[in-house]
């Protein structure tokens, strides 16, 4: 069951070979069909690839784990060259090909997300993963806890999704989510 979902979803990648984010990932909110990739999904994955090989590799399944080597460095490849924006990492691709959470977004430009993730997955050197987490503190945390993107959406982003459509600071929109935030913790 692990092998053939790790298939699906290795067959599941988009233009810059990370993972489709198909109906849904994490956040429902943003709209990921079509070729939208979701780079948290896409940390997700690389976290099941890496744990998938260390438990092939306790059960001396050779193949197994060398046939998901392959796709892990694939994946980590991708990553490291799509995921990173200089000073945090994406959130995404939409559809039409434009960055989800990156400095040359129209609004919101960061997520917790993506950098949380990231550390938890160990997807890059300790440099961007520190670099991450520091933009993470200085534009997401406040006094209370910590937004999930910022700046919040002001306007409808149609390609974006429903996200948009929330007054800042409710729901999706740059909300304080207490389970995001442990994993900003973690």
């Amino acid at each position: 069951h692990l092998k053939k979902a790790l298939e699906f979803s290795w067959k599941k990648r988009g233009p810059h070979g990370l993972l489709l984010g198909l109906a849904a990932d994490w956040n429902d909110c943003l709209n990921l069909k079509g070729q939208g990739e979701s780079i948290w999904s896409t940390f997700l994955y690389y976290l099941g690839l890496t744990e998938f090989i260390k438990l092939a590799a306790y059960l001396e399944r050779t193949a197994d784990a060398d046939h998901f080597r392959a796709y892990c460095k694939e994946i980590k490849d991708r990553i490291n060259e799509y995921a990173w924006d200089g000073q945090w990492f994406l959130r995404g691709y939409l559809d039409s090909g434009k960055k989800l959470g990156g400095q040359e977004s129209e609004q919101s430009k960061i997520f917790i997300n993506s950098q949380a993730w990231a550390v938890i997955a160990g997807v890059a050197d300790r440099e961007r993963l520190v670099q991450a987490m520091d933009s993470l503190k200085a534009l997401l945390a406040t006094e209370h806890g910590i937004v999930k993107n910022y700046p919040a959406y002001q306007e409808h982003i149609a390609e974006v999704g429903a996200i948009t459509d929330f007054p800042p600071g409710l729901k999706e929109n740059a909300a304080i989510f207490c389970h995001a935030n442990t994993w900003a913790v973690i």
